[in-house]
């Protein structure tokens, strides 16, 4: 059995909290927190490589809730990582209502953003997902990429200094 590492991402407008499972489902590393902006992804991005620098064959599969441009920007930039590009990474946006309601399953009371990271890493490991998939050529192509609102998108990317990064003007 080819071992996996699940990643979920419980993003907010100022920080993502973020935790690793293994296969069995045991917690990799404590989860922690990120700011919500470019220094925040580039902290992500380093600790992912350092990780699956230290154990290559990992397949890794990673995924957050669908929240509009806090979620796309995080997603966009994991995909196109120059560091992660040689590792077998898979990307997922899951709706919302599928990580509550796994949440029920789970009989897990409480809502805390450390909670809901460990909720959709754990909904990663029990069922494929069927949310969207996200990986450089879909983000190049998607039609998602001119649905997002440019207006809420610029202004996200505007506060937390991302529009150079990202190509926003």
């Amino acid at each position: 059995m080819t071992e996996s590492l699940f990643v979920g991402i419980d993003v907010s407008q100022k920080s993502n909290v973020v935790a690793f499972h293994s296969t069995t489902g045991e917690l990799k590393e404590p989860a922690f927190t990120i700011p919500n902006n470019q220094l925040g992804i580039e902290a992500l991005i380093g600790r992912l490589h350092r990780y699956l620098t230290a154990t290559p064959d990992l397949h890794v599969i990673i995924g957050c809730e669908a929240t509009g441009i806090y979620s796309y920007h995080l997603l966009q930039a994991l995909a196109s990582a120059e560091p992660l590009a040689s590792f077998d990474l898979t990307l997922y946006q899951l709706n919302p209502k599928l990580v509550h309601h796994f949440r029920k399953v789970l009989n897990e009371q409480q809502k805390t953003d450390l909670v809901d990271a460990s909720v959709i890493a754990e909904r990663l490991r029990f069922f494929p997902p069927p949310g969207t998939i996200f990986s450089p050529a879909t983000i190049a192509s998607s039609a998602a990429t001119h649905t997002i609102s440019l207006s809420s998108c610029r202004s996200h990317h505007q506060r937390e200094n991302l529009c150079p990064k990202y190509g926003f003007p």
